[in-house]
């Protein structure tokens, strides 16, 4: 779930979203976006796919490896 919450806060930046515009457009807190983000809690199915939805990607966008293994 690593390469999940790196994945999430580099793909929310890089779409110029802050974390409280992707949670309001998620249904959720900006407080759960940065929690995923930090990787201190873990989205069900429904809420990565809203996730996913919002941020325009495919899902294994959000799943691929981070880059140089950070």
């Amino acid at each position: 779930m690593k390469e999940f919450s790196y994945n999430l806060k580099r793909l929310r930046k890089l779409k110029g979203l802050r974390q409280v515009d992707l949670a309001e457009q998620v249904g959720v807190t900006s407080t759960f976006i940065a929690n995923i983000e930090q990787n201190r809690r873990k989205p069900s199915m429904e809420i990565i796919e809203k996730i996913v939805h919002a941020l325009a990607v495919k899902p294994k966008d959000m799943f691929e490896d981070i880059p140089n293994g950070n």
